[in-house]
């Protein structure tokens, strides 16, 4: 682990620092031990002390993940559509995710409603901090969990994100289908442009039935999702998704064109 000479805490909003040879002091040290020590002024290194005889130190303990999208400002409507998407996921214990296809059944209530997934018992919390590769997180509009803390296919992490004016960064994205490809979590998009015809929540027909969230658009497995079909299997497409920058320079397009995105 590298030495640092200098650590730095936030006191009363001011960020102080220390030097390596106050630590001989014990009762300094002992003060240092109770801040929360960086590496430098809003550092994502947290450090410790480590009293040697000789040359005492301050070294590294960990490193904080950081926003992947900081920055980003969302808008009234989103922040609506995030609250209610969360409270009737909430309200519900059996939760299903799928799309409508045709041909539609004119006796069938459903109308053809196709399953992607369906969950029992999950919890789901909004704004959720989720850790990813190389000391970042990405914050969740939603995130689902099954109660019973199993992490599998059949009970996998379930994202929600919610789109009004802006789609993920070209970073985010890339990380995203290396995440999914990963571990078992799908995330499904909400575009509130779309809503009802192609996002939007159906409550229950009967108290032990489940609701209906319909989405069209997902990331799973490593891809970005059309209803069934792996974008880059789709006529229109036709780009590998390891082409990353194309791919995904697609599905902007795509998104934007189509007014998905205000």
């Amino acid at each position: 682990m590298p030495k640092f000479e200098e650590a730095y805490y936030l006191e009363n909003d001011n960020w102080e620092v220390v030097s390596f040879k106050q630590l001989e002091d014990p009762n300094q040290r002992a003060i240092l031990r109770e801040k929360d020590l960086r590496n430098q002024v809003d550092g994502n290194l947290v450090l410790g002390i480590r009293n040697h005889p000789t040359t005492p130190h301050f070294y590294q303990k960990l490193s904080l993940r950081i926003n992947i999208e900081s920055g980003l400002s969302e808008t009234d409507k989103h922040n609506e559509q995030r609250d209610m998407i969360k409270n009737f996921l909430t309200k519900y214990p059996k939760n299903s995710f799928g799309f409508y296809e045709s041909p539609w059944e004119k006796d069938n209530k459903d109308k053809g409603f196709d399953f992607i997934i369906e969950t029992k018992d999950y919890e789901w919390d909004k704004e959720v901090k989720f850790g990813l590769i190389h000391g970042k997180y990405i914050i969740f509009d939603i995130l689902g969990r099954s109660k019973k803390l199993t992490f599998t296919d059949n009970y996998p992490f379930l994202a929600i994100e919610v789109v009004d004016t802006h789609f993920h960064s070209r970073e985010t994205f890339k990380v995203l289908l290396k995440l999914s490809s990963d571990i078992p979590i799908k995330i499904f998009y909400y575009f509130i442009s779309q809503v009802p015809y192609k996002n939007g929540v159906k409550t229950p027909q009967r108290s032990n039935s489940y609701s209906k969230n319909r989405i069209v658009y997902y990331i799973s497995d490593g891809s970005f999702w059309n209803t069934n079909d792996r974008i880059e299997d789709t006529e229109e497409c036709n780009i590998p998704c390891e082409n990353q920058d194309e791919y995904y320079n697609y599905i902007l397009d795509h998104l934007r064109e189509n007014d998905f995105i205000r």
